[in-house]
This record gives structure tokens, C-alpha cells and sequence, in this order.
């Protein structure tokens, strides 16, 4: 019986230790926090939409389509409503987002603890890796409390989106096997702006068309719920975003807001006009928040005839994006050319294998961040189940 170690108690790692455990493997999965499924626990806002109908490479980054392909070619979003609810978690949709059909994110990770507990999975929580490495064809794990051995080993540490004394270890580890970490940055969070003016709207959630350039180019264009905060601007449309801010830092960054895109502009001219007469809040009563209109007229300097132009392209200058501390998802990690695609094995070390948020691959909101930790995750959870079979077929090692 093949021994698997699996640090890290997050979504990719608790996929994994299943996944080998039903494999046949004797599983230890490692958890520096005091229960598996802490950040799980709490994904989209404690509801959990854990994949998407909609699975199309275009919404994953920084990894080649050939890589994504052959992992999604084992085991894709079907492949993951198929496992939930052959586990018990009924599926509730709403336009193409799979949630559980509680809505609550704490199902799936009670899921999972029953099942791993049925597997006889080892559970060690409160475990927090200081260092690790193979030696005499065994690989050791170094926590705060003792040493772990395995024969194989799966590194699903994750970020926690924060590069935390806890991620320079397992970093610097990763490094001493040889391969090659990309730097981390935010790549799901909130935008600054340099209009201080914003902050008069503060609170406000409006749905919105923004698209983002860069040096004059448009990069990007996403519609959705804007959300102004003191800080900057947020909400979805805003998170998908970031990313482009994130990996071209010496780029200006600017966006443009229409706070009216389904307006068409005859029905808008007409409006007006029947309101030409009043004050400029009466205008934009019924169109816009009130908080808004506010801050669009600061803006024009005070001028309300400026408003309606506004309305359709207000451009608000970007300083920088939230901390990593902020990000849901960070961009960076193990560089996937390092990676077989088809079992998430190294290829600069023996018997260790990746899976989550450690690879440097990250996607859209809408479950994709999740569907990639359940597709590593069984990849790599299947395959060092298998062990020696792998290394027997398989001539570069």
C-alpha cells in the first residue's frame, strides 16, 4: 500500500487525499488551521459555487490551453457534479453556477470530512509545515510538533491569499526540488482610483458596463455589479479586472464606466428632455442613486450639463489594486511547464505532485478557481495513489 502525504487541508487537498484514499493509498493530510476547510467554509459568501456550466478554457490564465485541456480532459465540471452528488450534495443552478442545493459552503466541507473519515484518512490539524524533503526514496514533512513520512507526497498548500511566513516555507522547499516559482499578485480584488470625487457614491451597487485600458489599448470589458467603496471600486465586474493591473504594472490603467449600457440613447435624449426644466438631481431621479449623481456632478466640476456624458463614460484613473491580503485569488505560484498536464506530477522531483492554488494558474469568478482545485486535485490524488506504476511506464525518471 502505497503512503501519501497531502499538506494542506484546503479544497484541492481535501480532493486529493480523498481521491487517493479511494484509490487504495494510506492517506495523512496535514492542515495548519484547527479544522480542514477553513477557507471552503466561507468561498462565495458561505454559499460555495463550487464549478460552472460553462467551462471554457478562455476563463483560466497563465497556462497553456494544451495543459488545461488535458486536465479537464479527466475531469471536468460534469465530472464534478457527478461527484457531489454521488457524495450527497444535491446541486442547485442558477444560470450556469452549480451551488449546493443548501447554499451553505460548510455542506461541502462536512461532505468531505465524513468521506475522508470513511476512507480512514489521518487527519492532523494544527500541523504547520516548516520544511520538507526526500531522502533514502522517502519523503519527510517537518512540522511545528514532529516529522511525517510518506512515500509520495502532494503539496495543496494553496496561498490563503497571503504570502504569509507560513508560504515562504513551503516556497523555499518547493525552490530546493527544483522548480521555479512565479512571483504572487493579487488577481481577484478591488481597484484604487485616483478620483477622490468616488468617494461621495460609498456604498453604492449599480450595475454598470467597464472597460479597462492600458496605454491608451483596451484590454478587457466586463458588465456587472460595480460596487463604490471610500477605497476604490469593487463588485465582480471590477474583480476580473485586476489581474491585468496585477501583471503590468508599468502600463497606465484607466477605465471607463457607462452606468446606463442597456439605455438606449434616443430613450435617454427623450427622458431628458421632458426633465430639461429641473434641477439636476431631479433629472437623474429614477436613473441614477442619489449618492451618485453627487459624485458624478464633483467630477464635472459642477456642471450638470456635463452629467449625461458622464453617465455613459465616466473614466476614473487606476492607482494600484487592493493588497494581496484582499485578494480572493492570487495569480503566480509553481510554473506549469514544470508539471506533467495529465497527473500533476513534477517532473524535477520524484513522487511530488501540485494541485490548487500553489500552480500558477487562476481563472474567472463563477466557480472556476474551484473547478480547478477539484480537477487537480483528483489528478494529482489518483496518480500518487498509483505510485511506482507511474515510474515504471515512464522513462524520464
Amino acid at each position: 500500500m502505497n503512503e501519501v502525504l497531502v499538506i494542506g487541508g484546503g479544497a484541492s487537498g481535501l480532493m486529493a487525499a480523498l481521491t487517493a484514499a479511494k484509490q487504495g493509498a494510506k492517506v495523512t493530510l496535514l492542515e495548519k488551521n484547527d479544522r480542514i476547510g477553513r477557507k471552503l467554509s466561507g468561498t462565495g459568501n458561505g454559499r460555495c459555487n463550487f464549478t460552472n456550466r460553462q467551462l471554457d478554457l478562455s476563463c483560466y490564465y497563465h497556462a497553456k490551453d494544451a495543459f488545461l485541456s488535458a486536465a479537464f480532459g479527466q475531469f471536468d465540471n460534469q465530472s464534478t457534479i457527478d461527484f457531489f452528488q454521488k457524495n450527497g450534495i444535491m446541486v442547485r443552478e442558477k444560470n450556469g453556477y452549480c451551488y449546493p442545493y443548501s447554499m451553505r459552503a460548510e455542506a461541502v466541507t462536512e461532505m468531505f470530512r465524513l468521506q475522508l473519515l470513511k476512507e480512514n484518512v489521518r487527519l492532523c490539524t494544527c500541523e504547520t509545515v516548516q520544511d520538507f524533503f526526500r531522502s533514502k526514496g522517502k519523503w519527510t514533512v517537518q512540522t511545528q510538533n514532529k516529522a511525517f513520512t510518506a512515500d509520495h507526497l502532494i503539496v495543496a498548500a494553496g496561498t490563503a491569499a497571503s504570502v504569509s511566513s507560513y508560504t515562504e516555507r513551503v516556497l523555499t522547499a518547493i525552490q530546493r526540488c527544483g522548480h521555479h516559482i512565479i512571483p504572487f499578485g493579487p488577481a481577484l480584488t478591488w481597484l484604487r482610483v485616483r478620483q477622490k470625487a468616488m468617494k461621495l457614491a460609498a456604498g453604492v451597487r449599480f450595475p454598470v458596463k467597464i472597460d479597462l485600458y492600458l496605454d491608451g489599448k483596451k484590454a478587457i470589458s466586463e458588465t456587472g455589479e460595480l460596487q463604490i467603496t471610500s477605497k476604490g471600486i469593487s463588485g465582480i465586474c471590477v474583480f476580473q479586472l485586476s489581474r491585468y493591473i496585477t501583471l503590468n504594472p508599468d502600463k497606465q490603467a484607466w477605465c471607463l464606466i457607462d452606468f446606463i449600457p442597456d439605455v438606449p440613447e434616443e430613450t435617454l435624449e427623450k427622458l431628458l428632455k421632458t426633465k430639461k426644466d429641473m434641477e439636476i438631481r431631479a433629472q437623474m431621479n429614477g436613473l441614477l442613486p442619489d449618492k451618485l449623481t453627487a459624485a458624478l456632478l464633483e467630477l464635472s466640476g459642477h456642471k450638470p450639463e456635463a452629467i449625461p456624458g458622464l453617465m455613459r463614460r465616466c473614466r476614473l484613473d487606476i492607482t494600484g489594486t487592493g493588497d494581496i491580503s484582499d485578494s480572493q485569488v492570487l495569480c503566480g505560484g509553481v510554473d506549469t511547464r514544470e508539471l506533467d498536464p495529465e497527473t500533476l506530477r513534477s517532473k524535477r522531483c520524484k513522487d511530488l505532485w501540485f494541485c490548487g492554488e500553489i500552480v500558477d494558474i487562476d481563472g474567472k469568478c463563477g466557480g472556476y478557481n474551484l473547478q480547478w482545485a477539484w480537477t487537480s486535485g483528483y489528478l494529482a490524488g489518483k496518480n500518487a495513489a498509483k505510485g511506482n506504476e507511474i515510474y515504471d511506464s515512464d522513462q524520464r525518471y
